[in-house]
């Protein structure tokens, strides 16, 4: 965190456990919250996860 070249994502947590709680495709709470800070951001997910790009629209995904 103290290097210059880095920024450190403060997402309101109220808001990211909000959205995470809403997706119900998958019980790993990773997974959720890793969804939830994309759609939040609106920032594509680069994941080689078969049911996260099931689950996620082209416009939300880099596919690995």
């Amino acid at each position: 965190m103290d290097d210059e070249r880095w920024v450190v994502d403060d997402v309101p947590s109220v808001e990211w456990f909000a959205g995470a709680s809403e997706e119900s495709w998958t019980h790993d709470p990773f997974d959720r919250l890793i969804v939830a800070h994309g759609r939040f951001r609106r920032w594509k997910v680069a994941t080689a996860d078969a049911p996260m790009l099931d689950e996620l629209r082209p416009s939300e995904r880099i596919p690995l």
